[in-house]
């Protein structure tokens, strides 16, 4: 049909059909190299793939190769003005979404995707601009190119398994993660099968990717549906829970999950051993606060030689958040009594329900952070969740423990010595902070930040400033702010991703200060990342930061406090934090730049405080002491549940009342 009108404008062309079904020989691809593409992609994104290699091959034997859409009719001779080469006509062509401001008058080639001829009243589904009633001559052509058209009731190879079950986009997805093995969504150790190597794709397909899948009677298609979805993420934004699963089984099967796919019953929970250790659960391969936090416990526990086992969580993690960090260890299924789950409130639920073993019948332990001194309502329910609470400073202690129910700890922190700091000669003063669009721009304060800097160093050429940030991608309105902000300032640099370990150490290496205007910090890690480098800190003296800072390890920058404001969740907008002096943070930086002995003094002075303070051996003992208390507790729970067994002298008594009538 494509043919037929295209050679009747060019008889003196060849007109080559590369068949996506059977593809020729020449094409070179082996039979497996080619299932595997046909199970990565449907069959326009296999057209995508094959043609590169389809145009090398037709080039070497013809100067210009020309490619047309495969539902099209040439309407007129192309003019096609290349000697030598590609040439790709589909982006040209007339089709329904742009026939509403193009004319058919000298139009030499359209397109008829999404074009059903048994409903030959609307050039495509919902199409509104584009009218037949009111375009005659578009009917008349597509009424052409249906009477073309002939029937094929053969279904496409490559759509379906052997079974009849259609091959759908999170099955084809999922398959080319797979190809991927270091993807943390989909993780195997062994190439899948392709999907038409008998049944063994959809046995690839039903088994669980992760003990998560496993313990909850779930597989990896059914959380490839989900992650398919944001429908489905909005509505269970836990994929374990009982939501999606009646989901799946009341409507799954009639949106794309098949019958084999389904849920089957989640495994019973195991009960703890009476064993001293804790279960460490929380996302250890985060690369954001959180996260870090938790690998801090796992570096503490390993000192206190406390047994300990890692339960790493990445279900729950918004997918915004990068996973690449290399899983501990210590990774295990929960055996002891004692569970330490370093996730905020918020997302405990969420945890839990992914991992069942890790609360059921332990006391269970919440590793919090807050920012602000108001602990709202809206993150109560989370005291539902633990026997106890820890947070990583005595601020953090202040605003949770105002509302809470079980009793609330303050970590004495550690923070690691990275080794004695390597400092590298400049020729500019370098100032640098880091920060997470995910924490929220308004709280960290990159904007006052530049103002400040701008205010204390204009006109000159002497100083820099580096703002290292993450998932600015999904927060574009605040990462825009920032940059439109810096435009113009040659002197200010944004690097907008994830480091490496090597990189972030060589920032901190040519940094001079680290600068931490914030509004609000539960602990303040890279404010402490810095110091224990020796590098001097100018931090907001307020919250969790102002119990490590001092004016003898940085400046400390004075502040008002004001409302949150609108637009920073999760924090409430009737909430308050602070609101730093950016005149006095200019003076201190004028003095880091203007006083360099000063500020090497401060950055020595701040180090050794550290390590005197804030050491691993110290946290060590303190969460021993901790824990050795929550088995206790444990053990004296269980107890009062378990019913002592009677005495000889009860049970005879209490024959003899059953067998006594009162009167």
């Amino acid at each position: 049909m494509l043919g037929t009108s295209y050679l009747r404008h060019h008889p003196e062309h060849e007109f080559v059909v590369v068949d996506l079904e059977d593809p020729p020989d020449w094409l070179g691809f082996s039979d497996d190299e080619y299932l595997d593409l046909a199970t990565a992609h449907d069959v326009e994104e296999l057209a995508e793939v094959v043609t590169p290699r389809a145009v090398r091959g037709l080039l070497a034997k013809y100067d210009v190769v020309v490619k047309l859409p495969p539902r099209a009719l040439v309407l007129a001779p192309l003019a096609v003005v290349a000697t030598r080469g590609f040439v790709d006509l589909s982006g040209s062509a007339l089709a329904h979404w742009n026939l509403h401001e193009r004319s058919v008058e000298g139009a030499s080639l359209i397109r008829f995707d999404d074009y059903d001829p048994r409903t030959p009243w609307v050039p495509a589904p919902n199409c509104e601009r584009v009218l037949f009633s009111e375009r005659p001559e578009l009917k008349k052509i597509y009424d052409d190119y249906a009477a073309l058209v002939e029937p094929n009731d053969v279904p496409y190879r490559f759509g379906s398994l052997s079974d009849g079950t259609p091959i759908t986009a999170p099955m084809r997805t999922l398959f080319r993660e797979a190809l991927t093995p270091s993807n943390p969504l989909n993780p195997t150790v062994d190439r899948p099968p392709h999907a038409f190597d008998g049944e063994r794709f959809q046995e690839w397909l039903r088994l669980p990717a992760t003990p998560v899948e496993r313990v909850n009677g779930f597989n990896r298609l059914l959380l490839a549906v989900w992650r398919s979805r944001v429908d489905l993420q909005t509505a269970f934004p836990q994929p374990f829970g009982p939501g999606f699963r009646q989901w799946c089984h009341l409507h799954g099967r009639h949106e794309g999950v098949p019958e084999w796919a389904l849920p089957g019953d989640p495994i019973e929970p195991a009960p703890p051993a009476d064993e001293f250790g804790v279960n460490v659960a929380g996302y250890h391969t985060a690369e954001l606060g959180i996260g870090e936090m938790g690998r801090v416990m796992l570096r503490v526990l390993a000192a206190s030689n406390v047994p300990h086992v890692s339960v790493v969580e990445e279900h729950s993690i918004t997918t915004t958040v990068r996973t690449g960090l290399e899983a501990p260890d210590s990774v295990g299924a929960p055996r002891f009594p004692v569970s330490l789950i370093t996730v905020n409130g918020d997302f405990t639920d969420p945890l839990l329900a992914a991992h069942p073993e890790v609360g059921h019948d332990r006391y269970r332990i919440g590793l919090w952070a807050w920012e602000l001194e108001e602990f709202p309502a809206s993150m109560h329910h989370g005291f539902a969740h633990v026997d106890e609470i820890w947070t990583v400073s005595e601020f953090s202690r202040r605003a949770i423990a105002a509302h809470s129910p079980v009793p609330v700890h303050a970590i004495p922190v550690p923070v690691p010595d990275p080794g004695e700091p390597r400092r590298e000669p400049a020729d500019r003063t370098r100032f640098f902070f880091a920060f997470d669009y995910n924490s929220t721009a308004g709280r960290k304060n990159p904007y006052g930040l530049v103002t400040a800097f701008q205010t204390a160093f204009e006109g000159r050429a002497d100083v820099e400033l580096v703002i290292k940030s993450t998932n600015s991608h999904s927060n574009i309105s605040a990462a825009e702010r920032l940059r439109l902000q810096v435009a113009g300032d040659e002197r200010i640099t944004l690097v907008e991703r994830y480091l490496s370990v090597e990189e972030l150490a060589d920032l901190y290496a040519t940094s001079h200060a680290y600068v931490s205007l914030h509004r609000g910090e539960g602990f303040g890690l890279t404010v402490a990342e810095a110091m224990i480098r020796a590098i001097p800190v100018i931090s907001t003296d307020y919250s969790g930061t102002a119990e490590f800072v001092t004016e003898e390890t940085g400046w400390l920058i004075p502040h008002t406090t004001t409302p949150v404001g609108p637009g920073w969740a999760p924090y409430p907008a009737d909430c308050h934090w602070a609101d730093p002096d950016l005149d006095a943070a200019a003076r201190a930086m004028r003095e880091v730049a203007d006083n360099p002995e000063e500020a090497r003094r401060r950055g020595a002075t701040a180090r050794a405080h550290l390590l005197r303070t804030r050491t691993v051996e110290a946290a060590a003992r303190w969460t021993t002491e901790r824990l050795t208390a929550a088995h206790e507790a444990w053990r004296a729970r269980r107890q009062e549940h378990v019913p002592e067994p009677p005495s000889l002298a009860r049970r005879v008594a209490r024959r003899i009342v059953r067998t006594v009538r009162i009167p």
